[in-house]
C-alpha cells in the first residue's frame, strides 16, 4: 500500500499535523509529509506565481522550480520557523531570479498600504526567530490577516473573502496588528 495515498480508519493522519511538523518529518525522510505539504501549498504557490507572471508556461516552470528548491534546501529549514514564511521566501526568490534573467525588475510587493508597514513586514519575513513570537501577540483574526497579507501576499479583497469579513475590517485588522508589531520592534509593546 502506498502510504501517502492511504487513509487509516477514514482519517488521513497527516491532515491534522502542523506544517512545521510535516517539514521536520520530511527532513527526516518521511515522503508522505512532503506530499501533504505539497497538497496544502500547491494552490497557494500556483496563485502566487500567477499573480506575478502572465505566461502560463512560465508560471508552471516557476511553480515546479519552487518545489524543487524546497526539496534541495530542506536541510536548511530551521525547526520552529513558520514553514509558510520559509516556503514563500523561496517562491519570492524564484520570481526575482526569473525577472533578473529576463532583465526586468519585478514588482514584488503590492504597494497598496504596504509602504507604511514595510519595516515591520520585512522583519516578519526575514527574522527566523521573531515571527512566531511577534505574531502570537496578536489576536487570532489579526494574526491570520497579517499572515495572509505578508506571507502569502494576498490583497485585501482576497483576505476578506478568506476571513469572511469586509475589506474595511481586514484593513483595520492589519493596521492594528502592524501597529502592535511596530511597537514591539521598537521595544514598546503598548503601542
Amino acid at each position: 500500500m502506498d502510504r501517502h495515498n492511504t487513509k487509516s480508519a477514514g482519517v488521513y493522519p497527516y491532515e491534522r499535523r502542523e506544517d512545521e511538523e510535516l517539514m521536520t518529518g520530511y527532513i527526516a525522510g518521511d515522503e508522505a509529509a512532503f506530499y501533504e505539504l505539497y497538497r496544502r501549498y500547491r494552490p497557494r504557490a500556483y496563485g502566487f506565481f500567477s499573480k506575478r507572471v502572465r505566461e502560463r508556461t512560465v508560471v508552471d516552470e516557476l511553480f515546479q522550480l519552487a518545489f524543487l528548491k524546497l526539496h534541495r534546501s530542506r536541510e536548511r529549514y530551521q525547526p520552529g520557523r513558520l514553514f509558510s514564511a520559509w516556503f514563500f521566501t523561496i517562491c519570492r526568490n524564484v520570481v526575482i531570479d526569473y525577472f533578473r534573467q529576463q532583465g526586468r525588475l519585478p514588482e514584488i510587493v503590492n504597494t497598496e498600504a504596504a509602504i507604511e508597514n514595510a519595516s515591520a513586514a520585512e522583519s516578519i519575513r526575514t527574522d527566523s526567530a521573531l515571527p512566531t513570537e511577534l505574531l502570537e501577540t496578536l489576536s487570532a483574526n489579526q494574526r491570520e490577516a497579517v499572515r495572509l497579507r505578508y506571507e502569502e501576499e494576498l490583497d485585501f479583497e482576497e483576505i476578506a473573502h478568506e476571513l469572511r469579513t469586509s475589506q474595511e475590517n481586514v484593513r483595520q485588522l492589519i493596521s492594528r496588528g502592524m501597529k502592535k508589531i511596530r511597537g514591539l520592534l521598537k521595544g514598546n509593546g503598548n503601542e
